[in-house]
Formats: C-alpha cells, structure tokens, sequence
C-alpha cells in the first residue's frame, strides 16, 4: 500500500475514532495498548504518556489503582493473573458488563476479542443515565402503589377516544370487571353507563367546566345491578397524549340515608385540594428522599431542595419540644400522631406550626428502610387559638377594670363631696388648711381621670356618638398637639381627599387623639418626626385577626420616629397599666383607653412597631 496512502488512512481512523461519543481502546493479543481516543484517557484520567501505544494494560491498571477509579470489589492482588483470565474469558464471546468505579461512576463496557487475540473495548459512562432509570423506577413503583391503595375506584383513559389506560383494584372491585377486561375499551364497549343519558350528562359538565368535583351520577356493574357514585376528575398529560383521570366513591348504600353526608364529603374534597398538607418520604439515615410539591407554599423552599437533607440540616434547631418528641420516635422506630412542631420560615423569618404524623416501613425482607408521613401547616389555628386567649384575657381585664373603675369612683365621689363641704368651712375659719384641701381635691380629680380611663378600656364609659367630619377635627387641635408636643418634634399632615364622615364620640375622639400623640412623644426623647395620617378604607374579613365588623371605616394613623416596642411587648401594650415606659413616666391607661374607646365605637385598633423604628398606632372609625 502506498505509504501516503496508508498515512492517511491512520488519520481518518484517527479523526474517526475521536468523533465517537464513547470511550475506545485497543490491545494487542500481549496486552499492549494500540490506540485509544482522548475519551478513553478523559474517562479513566490518563494523559497521553500514560495511555501511549505500546503501553501495557497492566500498566493503566495501576495508575487505576493509585487513582482509585478500579472497579468494586475487584481482586487486584495479582494483576498477571487478573489480565489473564480477562483474555480468557473474551475468547470467542462478546462481554456486556457495567463497572461501578470506587469514585461512584459506573461504566458500562462492551469488549470483543479481535481475530489477532486481542481486545477491543468500547466504554461509556453511564451513572447520571442509571440514576435517572432508578428515579423513573421509583417514581412509577410510587404512583402505582398510591394509585392501587387508593380507597377511590380510579381511571385514566385517553381523552379523544375514551379508552381505558389502566384502573385501578377499587374500581375492578366496584364494577365487577377485570384490568384485561377494562385496558384497550371504552365505557361504552363495557356498557358502564347503562344508558346514553348518564353519559351525555357526565361529557356536558366536564365541557362546561372542564372538570369534576362531586359529580353524582350512576354506572352499571358486569351483573348488571345499578351503582350510584361520586365523580371528581382531572385532565394530564401520559406520553404525550391528554388523558382523563376519574376518581370517585361508591354511595349506592349510604346515598339516600347520609344525603347530608355525601355533601359534606363534597365540600371535604374541595377543601383537600386546596389544603397546604403535604406527604414525605425519609430514608433510614433521616435524609429526605420525597416530598410533595404543596411544601413549598408553608416553608418556602421547593420539594427539590430538601432532597438529601434531613431537617435538622435544613432548620439547624432541635430545641423544640415537637421535633425532639419526634426524634425519639424515629429512633424508637414507632409510629407517631398529630405530634406539633414549631419551625422559622427560611425567607420571612415567621414562625410557622405544623403537625406532624408519620410511620416507619420495611422492605420486602422486612429491613427498615425510613418514614413515611404527612404535615399539616396549622399556623392559622395557633394563631386564632393564641388571638382567642388574649381576647378572653382582655374581656376578663375589661370586666375586672369595669368593676374597680365604677366603685372606686363611687369613692372618690364620697371623698370628692366631703372634701368640697370642708373647703367651703375651713377656708374662712382656718385658712392654714386650705392648701391640703385643695391638695385633696387635686387628688381625686386626678383618680377621677384615671377612673374614666379604666372605664374607656372596660367600654363603660358614656358615649355620645355623633357624625362629623374627622379632618376638620383634628385639623382645630393642631395648634394644642403642636405646643404639646414641643419645637424639636416635627408634625407632617396627610389628608385624604374626600375623606368620609365618620361616627363616634367627638369629646371622647379628641381625648383619644391626644393621648396617641402624647404617647408618640414619650417615645422621642430626642426629637423625631410625628405623621398624622386620615385615609379611608375598607375592611373585609381577611385584613386583621380581631373583632371587628367588615365595611368602611375612616382610619386615623399616628407614626413616630421614636424608639419602637419589642415584639413581645405587643401583644399586652394596651392592657391597661402596661408600659413599656421608666417608672413614674406613665400610668399605662393612654393606649388602653384609645382601645377601649376604639372598640367602644364599633370601630378597630391596631399597632405596628419596630425597635429603633418607630411605632404606627391606628384607629379606625365606623363610616358614618
């Protein structure tokens, strides 16, 4: 053969092997390396020199072994013997094998003995394809065991045509007819309708809503006797094609004597698809190996990033009661119910309850292989439990404060009456005394005050509501908050146009008013900035956790720049003689009487605070 022939059949062969996607080599009946491509040294991380023509296969498996990229449990020891029994078993058969590697990879090889004796060897790495394969397998084995333990009769068929891909055991159990029976048919080939109608009005309500929840209607068993049932449904997509999936439960017996039933289990199914729960999977080292996608909506993260990861890594807080309840458990290997756990959501920082049940399971053989559970985000009924405490807290305060407001002003009534007869006597006979009369009658005004205070808080007081416009109002008090606020304390104003009328007590406002601006104050030592803001709104029943009827209402909002109140001073801030102010600075009355006033009126209070912030206190007014 021509030499520049030949040369350039080298490169080709060159260029050809180069292009493949897998790795190449080949020996020579000695063992000796005749040509590989860079795919082959990329795979194993040899360089050129390494895997040069001529180079023993002995010789790569040793840099194999100084590398650790051999396969599992390979015998080494005596490597003339391994090559060897390699070259013997390759005689006159093809090898089909994958190698998993030390390093985790696993290669799948495919050697053939070449007519000089040699071996030629085509490899591939095959671990990211192998591990994709076991999460379809499992995926499936996952869909099929919830699909088949369903207590619903279930169905998917394809959409066009109607024909059955697969039903489930509870809808063979219902119907009388096998899987062979149903898979490849259609409801009208198995005459499960038992008449045109049933049918017509089953495809009318899926076209008109493109889907079913509670649908009643009746099919026809293989013997013939009538089913009465409940359909839900839903449209996917299987291989590319759209399908229907038909859920549903068998009411033949209880239709007619648990109507009552039957709707609330309608209800209960539309509740369920809108729920926050979701179902997990943890492996026996606690790591998690499933979740359902509805997580992402209670704890922020997505299913995907809890994968591989057990709570404790995710969270990093194990001081809470439930999670160490339910630690023990795991450990125990026992089965466990309704168990609460409290947790911090990863981007707003809020706290968020959930309850928790799980249980263990086994395999075939009976070995543990993890937990298998489902959680339930009960934040909102934590809240509304805690909000209830504290209303029930504040009424009984109310009733209490109530009650000592009116007898004590009974007394101070007493001692007011006295102290007013003895001023008239002594002033004219003995003159020396009057000051500690007066110093008496300052007194009990001061205790009357307070006493109207406890009665705003108890909503006792004597109101006189009346229908005015609420800027014009705070407008004729500028003057008196600006000079009691003092020169170093900047007032900004902002009125909404068009503000409307609202109703309440006018006296009992501008009392209010003050006592808020006052208590803004108090809150800049050091000067600040005091926001009067009047806006209307509109509240419904999902704006505030409170007692409260949903409608309009003119709001007043008080901001300062002052110094904020810690969180969990919030929530007692207007129980009355709470302060969070130094001893002898405040009787704790202000915020509790606009409170009571607040509630008084038919109307609503809140207060939003951060530290070194500023506080925002709000009163809202029933429009007039």
């Amino acid at each position: 053969m021509n030499k520049n022939l030949s040369t350039e059949l080298e490169h080709q062969l060159s260029d050809a092997l180069e292009s493949l996607s897998e790795a190449f080599v080949l020996y020579d009946v000695d063992g000796r390396l005749v040509v590989c491509n860079s795919q082959f040294r990329d795979l194993y991380g040899y360089t050129e020199e390494e895997a040069a023509p001529g180079v023993l296969m002995r010789e790569l498996i040793q840099i194999d072994i100084d590398k650790r990229v051999l396969p599992v449990n390979a015998d080494y020891q005596d490597l003339d013997k391994y090559i060897q029994n390699r070259f013997e078993y390759m005689k006159g058969k093809e090898g089909h094998f994958d190698a998993e590697l030390e390093d985790g990879r696993i290669v799948r090889i495919h050697d053939r003995r070449t007519s000089t004796g040699g071996i030629v060897s085509v490899q591939r790495d095959v671990t990211e394809r192998i591990r994709l394969e076991k999460e379809n397998l499992r995926s499936k084995e996952l869909f099929e065991a919830g699909f088949n333990a369903n207590g619903s009769f279930c169905s998917i068929t394809v959409l066009d045509s109607g024909k059955f891909l697969d039903v489930n055991d509870s809808w063979c159990e219902i119907s009388g007819y096998s899987r062979e029976d149903a898979i490849g048919n259609t409801a009208n080939d198995l005459n499960i309708w038992g008449n045109e109608y049933n049918r017509e009005k089953l495809v009318k309500e899926f076209k008109e809503r493109k889907k079913l929840v509670g649908f009643k209607t009746q099919i026809k068993r293989k013997d013939g006797t009538i089913c009465s049932i409940i359909l839900n449904s839903k449209v996917m997509e299987v291989d590319g094609q759209m399908c229907l999936f038909l859920s549903g439960q068998d009411t033949t017996e209880i239709r007619e004597a648990e109507i009552a039933l039957s709707e609330s289990n309608e209800r209960l199914a539309g509740f369920t698809g809108a729920s926050t729960d979701w179902y997990w999977e943890q492996d026996e080292n606690r790591r998690f190996t499933y979740l359902s996608s509805k997580v992402t909506s209670s704890l922020g993260l997505t299913s995907s990033e809890y994968i591989g990861h057990t709570m404790e890594e995710i969270y990093n807080d194990s001081s809470d009661p439930g999670a160490q309840e339910v630690n023990r458990k795991f450990t125990a290997r026992e089965s466990f119910r309704d168990i609460i756990m409290k947790r911090v959501h990863p981007l707003t920082g809020e706290s968020v309850w959930l309850q928790v049940s799980g249980q263990p399971f086994y395999d075939k053989d009976g070995e543990y292989r993890g937990y298998r559970g489902a959680t339930t985000d009960i934040t909102e009924k934590v809240s509304l439990e805690e909000h209830l405490q504290q209303s029930q807290k504040m009424e009984a305060i109310g009733q209490l404060t109530g009650g000592v407001a009116h007898d004590f002003n009974n007394l101070l009534a007493v001692i007011q009456g006295n102290s007013e007869f003895l001023e008239d006597v002594i002033v004219e006979e003995k003159p020396e005394l009057a000051k500690h009369i007066h110093a008496i009658l300052r007194a009990a005004d001061r205790g009357a005050e307070l006493t109207q205070s406890m009665l705003a808080f108890s909503r006792k007081q004597d109101l006189r509501p009346t229908s005015f416009m609420l800027d014009e109002r705070i407008n004729s008090m500028l003057g008196i908050v600006g000079r009691t606020l003092g020169e170093n304390i900047e007032i900004d104003t902002q009125f909404e146009a068009g503000l409307w009328p609202c109703i309440a007590d006018a006296g009992k406002l501008e009392n209010a008013f003050l006592n808020m601006c006052i208590n803004s104050r108090d809150a800049m030592v050091k000067g600040g900035k005091l926001t009067i803001k009047l806006e209307n709104t509109t509240l419904d029943n999902d704006s505030f956790d409170g007692n409260y009827e949903p409608g309009d209402y003119v709001k007043m909002s008080i901001e300062d720049t002052g110094t904020g109140i810690k969180e969990e001073d919030i929530p007692h801030i207007t129980e009355p003689f709470f302060t969070t102010k130094e001893v002898g600075k405040g009787t704790g009355l202000g915020l509790s009487m606009v409170y009571g006033f607040a509630m008084q009126s038919k109307g609503y209070f809140d207060i939003k605070s951060e530290v070194d912030v500023g506080t925002e206190v709000s009163l809202y007014l029933p429009r007039a």
